[in-house]
């Protein structure tokens, strides 16, 4: 990845194109400030409403979104885990290899891990999702970009009071919000029992959002959310055998560790528009303790019991330039971009003594710096041709202190620093008013965390030899849009080099290396439907993830390779409307060496609303109709396997939401 390849890189800013037969529907993720028509979007883009009614499950937030494999944790301690193309599988927990974008706002940390548990859905508006070579362009996050926006604050609307309830047998959710003019805030709280002993889980959670405008050019959003877990108790994964034999059993490790899980994060945002120009700052404090199914006794581990605090902040500058103002040029746009991200991470580990913190084990201090500065160009170069293309330059600078060095455990401070180049380029031809077809290329990388370069095989100090995973893919997008429905077929290949494992395993110190290859090629479709009471939605995934490490070659552990969402609405009368969705996906991988293979699923859904007030709805959802038994996450290289998380029994949910006008 030379700087050189990207002085041919240009885009196209796309006019607008109207017909009475299409639907114009514009898209944001790619062009903050340069809106543009969904036909002529550069890369593989979708966008939908965010849900209206609340959902038991944080995943179904995601439902429908085409690439998207978003894996439903029934263990509240562990965050959701979402992979886009294979990106983010070797994870275990958590997610990594995309970007999510909250109202513009970054949400990874540094080093490009993501938690999103704390997330409170109900103020969304439109989910979008970019997938392909374009999202290399967004950073260290070559598998996608997930942009999600609140929803618009209106200065002349009355001061509302909106409030949701709902239970079932182990779930109960409650939410009030406040909605006056130019600010909204809300405050959550939920609790779950969960199906499996040594489950219960205590959330809490709030948010507020303040948008003044001071001219007609200048707006101002002020944004808080505050999050706090104090009990999430955790019944650890089961082997594939445990889970056969009884899915609702808990391992007993987690009695006898007490494995839980404590959080707090505190979050800020500001955001400031003007002519031409975004800025964007934040700053994030997370506070973790965890109580692990082990007791981390030995001297070198990390221990058994994680503590961790967490400070970062950011600064993100973008700038729109349209050159028509300055040349006699066509529609020629670019976006400049700076964004400068800082962390400073303090991680203590402890002997887990059955329950309790014992002896330190681990007490490191680290901080990461990134600076990233990128331009898109879009280029409308004839009537229906257009070119689209970018760079972004990366520069990461990791630096940790170890504290704790006593006996045969090493001193594992250390530095390390990263630099690379992303580049992108792409073709679109708009056929007619309704079709489109566009093909791209680009080049990306990823980062190994602080989690992946802790420790080295031959010693002291952070591991020397790892290098980012680089990336190779291109892709073929064909979009239709008519009045009532939008189609979108893509279908892509990447390769990829370095990619990261497990070299060994033992005492608590686990070494990674440079080693594997990858080439993941598929093929996704998307439709969305609306018309008169009937709407719906299909995603579908057919793919094959293969890494080779020497001469073998095995399929990416926690990747479903096939996937079908089915999504199904009727508003029967003004105030009833039902929907079902039908969820399947092929089996996972468990491990690197795809030693044993968690199964596919299959489950249905089905949910139904009245309105019994223009103000108030009742509603119920049945999530597993079928009482289906299966596997709904994976821990990936779990040690002795021990990675299987069940999913749920038939459940029941109901509820209302309501609103109150004040004013």
């Amino acid at each position: 990845m030379t700087a050189h390849r990207v002085l041919a890189l240009l885009g196209v800013y796309a006019s607008a194109v109207s017909a009475a037969d299409v639907n114009i529907e514009r898209i944001m993720v790619t062009a903050p400030r340069f809106q543009q028509q969904w036909l002529q979007s550069a890369g593989a883009g979708w966008s939908q409403a965010a849900p209206t009614l609340p959902s038991a499950q944080f995943t179904d937030l995601f439902r429908g979104l085409p690439g998207l494999q978003a894996d439903p944790r029934t263990t509240l301690a562990q965050d959701p885990r979402l992979t886009i193309r294979g990106f983010g599988g070797r994870s275990a927990f958590g997610t990594r290899g995309l970007e999510f974008l909250l109202d513009g706002v970054p949400q990874s940390t540094t080093d490009g891990q993501l938690q999103l548990a704390g997330l409170m859905t109900d103020d969304l508006a439109q989910l979008e999702i970019l997938r392909g070579p374009i999202a290399a362009l967004y950073g260290n996050a070559a598998g996608g970009v997930i942009a999600a926006q609140a929803r618009a604050l209106d200065e002349t609307a009355p001061t509302e009071l909106n409030a949701s309830w709902q239970s079932s047998s182990g779930f109960k959710q409650q939410r009030v919000r406040l909605t006056a003019h130019d600010w909204t805030a809300a405050v959550q709280q939920s609790s779950y029992s969960g199906f499996r002993p040594h489950q219960q889980s205590k959330r809490q959670a709030a948010n507020l959002r303040l948008q003044q405008s001071l001219d007609e050019d200048i707006s101002v959003t002020l944004r808080l959310d505050g999050q706090r877990d104090p009990l999430l108790q955790d019944p650890l994964a089961l082997t594939l055998a445990e889970w056969l034999d009884n899915p609702n059993q808990t391992s007993t490790n987690a009695g006898l560790f007490d494995t839980r899980k404590s959080t707090e994060q505190l979050s800020g945002s500001l955001g400031i528009s003007l002519p031409n120009t975004d800025i964007r700052l934040w700053q994030i404090h997370r506070a973790i303790e965890q109580f692990q199914g082990q007791s981390g006794q030995a001297i070198t581990s990390s221990g058994g019991v994680v503590a961790l605090s967490r400070q970062a902040r950011g600064i993100l500058v973008e700038q729109q330039v349209a050159w028509s103002d300055y040349f006699d040029t066509k529609a020629l746009h670019s976006e400049f971009s700076l964004q400068h991200e800082h962390s400073d991470e303090h991680r203590l580990g402890f002997v887990n003594l059955q329950g309790r913190k014992g002896d330190l084990r681990r007490n490191e201090q680290a901080n990461v710096d990134a600076w990233e500065v990128a331009v898109r160009n879009q280029w409308q170069f004839a009537a229906a041709w257009q070119l689209f293309g970018g760079w972004r330059s990366n520069h990461y600078r990791y630096q940790v202190a170890d504290h704790f060095i006593q006996g045969t455990n090493p001193d594992d401070s250390g530095g390390r620093q990263f630099q690379g180049h992303n580049v992108a380029a792409g073709l679109l031809w708009q056929i007619d008013a309704a079709q489109s077809i566009q093909w791209s290329y680009g080049q990306g990388f990823e980062l190994p965390t602080l989690a992946d370069l802790a420790y080295r095989v031959d010693g002291a100090g952070l591991n020397s030899t790892l290098v980012p995973a680089e990336n190779q893919q291109w892709e073929l997008v064909y979009r239709q849009q008519h009045e009532h429905w939008k189609t979108e077929l893509s279908a892509y290949d990447i390769r990829s080099t370095n990619e990261l494992a497990v070299l060994t395993s033992f005492a608590g110190r686990t070494v990674y290396y440079n080693a594997a290859r990858s080439h993941r090629y598929g093929v996704e479709a998307a439709l969305s439907y609306q018309q008169d009471a009937y709407d719906a939605k299909l995603a579908l995934l057919w793919s094959r993830n293969r890494f080779s490490q020497g001469e073998a070659t095995a399929q990416l552990p926690g990747i479903s390779e096939r996937q079908a969402q089915l999504q199904f609405g009727w508003q029967l009368t003004p105030a009833w409307r039902i929907s079902a969705s039908a969820n399947a996906q092929s089996r996972m991988a468990m491990d690197d060496k795809n030693s044993q293979f968690a199964p596919g699923r299959f489950t249905f859904d089905v949910q139904a609303s009245y309105q019994i007030h223009p103000r108030w709805t009742l509603f119920g959802q049945v999530s597993n109709l079928l009482n289906q038994q299966y596997v709904a996450a994976v821990i990936v290289n779990a040690q002795g396997l021990r990675g299987v998380e069940p999913g749920t029994e038939r459940q029941l949910y109901a509820g209302i939401v309501g609103r109150i006008q004040l004013e």
